[in-house]
């Protein structure tokens, strides 16, 4: 991961548990991550999830989106934190990419910050084997610079990425 600037985390999304671990792992790098607005509800989460810069998206409130667009890409610009999405949108349980909500791409085109590309596999086991150990598997399976996403459209970087993750799940 880039240790001197922020950047656009993009992961695939296999258990509610996703976001915390990364925190946990990389939360010294300070990465906001954009949630679904029912989350910042749950009864523990509503406490720390604000302060971590949790930004809620209400997908039905397209002027609501852009303004979450426009903070995130505001705190890479600044410097005052990275952000880390899921651009599928929802969890996913297979070894399978669902489609991906493209517009989230537009993030790093607008803040011109590089794309860190995470696969996590094990997440979805946790809830099932619970409180026995789960082998949890996080891979940046690359850094893509703004300069390789400079001028290409939001669907364009879409596809990119999703390739990429594509192949590391399917290995």
């Amino acid at each position: 991961m880039p240790t001197n600037q922020k950047f656009l985390l993009v992961c695939n999304h296999r258990s509610k548990f996703d976001p915390m671990l990364v925190a946990a792992k990389y939360g010294k790098r300070k990465i906001a991550f954009i949630t679904k607005q029912e989350n910042l509800k749950v009864p523990l989460a509503k406490y720390f999830m604000p302060g971590m810069c949790y930004m809620g998206i209400d997908r039905e409130d397209k002027l609501q989106s852009l303004d979450v667009m426009r903070k995130s890409i505001s705190l890479i610009s600044s410097g005052e934190a990275s952000v880390g999405v899921y651009p599928e949108g929802k969890r996913n349980y297979g070894i399978d990419l669902g489609e991906f909500h493209e517009g989230v791409f537009n993030i790093a085109i607008h803040a011109k910050c590089p794309i860190v590309v995470m696969t996590i596999k094990g997440t979805e086991q946790i809830k099932k084997r619970w409180p026995r150990s789960t082998n949890i598997y996080m891979n940046i399976e690359g850094v893509i610079p703004y300069e390789e996403i400079e001028g290409k459209t939001a669907i364009s970087v879409s596809n990119m990425v999703h390739s990429i993750m594509l192949e590391s799940l399917t290995k």
